[in-house]
């Protein structure tokens, strides 16, 4: 499993999860907003 990942790019993997986070983070105010 660890093999694959490596072969489609793990670091790639990685960064986008870091993408989702700070979108989730840079959206959350909205989703309060939104709630309200």
């Amino acid at each position: 499993m660890i093999n694959k990942l490596e072969k489609n790019g793990f670091l790639d993997i990685i960064d986008i999860d870091g993408d989702i986070m700070a979108w989730s983070q840079s959206n959350y105010p909205l989703e309060i907003e939104e709630g309200r």
